[in-house]
């Protein structure tokens, strides 16, 4: 029986010891799509556009209006920048942290730039294709101005720490048997 009790003991300590270091590391963000499909028909001015809880919204002091539909004659949705000095969208989630992850260029005249509200900056050359963003792109505002049409944004949510409640309820179990086996008497437990 105390060779059974050292053996619960042991195997009630290691699940512990994972369920903390588990709850204790935040969850790896998914990746989000934005393919701006949500403006139908050809190109055409909003206000503001939000799509998977990513907004686009003109920055102040600059023109008041995006520039949406299907821009570059593909067909599909995008979301164009132009007149650089005159334009220049501000890209927020709901005041959280996010990471640009690519972008797909479908138009360009000049490129364009895009800034963290950390202060730093990526051009996006004046190329047609698939651009990567730098890992670690992240900001909870990133402004974009140029002369470019975009599609199929990718980005990350700011990963958050929040602990499942199955971690919760499997760590406030390890606890409650710390608890009895202290109450009962470790030595009387692991006497021979």
């Amino acid at each position: 029986m105390n060779s059974f009790r050292k053996r619960v003991f042991s195997w009630f300590a290691v699940l512990a010891v994972c369920v903390i270091t588990s709850s204790a590391f935040p969850k790896d963000a998914e990746a989000i799509l934005i393919n701006f499909d949500g403006v139908a028909g050809g190109p055409t001015t909003v206000s503001s556009y939000t799509e998977a809880g990513m907004a686009f919204d003109w920055s102040p002091g600059f023109l008041t209006h995006l520039h949406m539909g299907d821009n570059s004659g593909d067909g599909s949705g995008d979301l164009q920048v132009h007149l650089p000095g005159a334009h220049q969208y501000d890209i927020t989630f709901g005041g959280a942290g996010f990471t640009l992850v690519s972008i797909d260029v479908v138009g360009t005249a000049g490129g364009s730039t895009f800034t963290t509200n950390m202060g730093f900056s990526v051009v996006v050359p004046d190329v047609l294709g698939t651009f990567f963003f730098p890992v670690g792109f992240t900001g909870t505002l990133i402004s974009w101005a140029g002369n470019t049409t975009i599609d199929n944004l990718v980005f990350n949510a700011a990963p958050t720490g929040v602990p499942e409640p199955m971690s919760l309820m499997l760590l406030a179990a390890g606890l409650l048997g710390f608890g009895l086996l202290r109450r009962k008497g470790v030595q009387r437990i692991f006497k021979s």
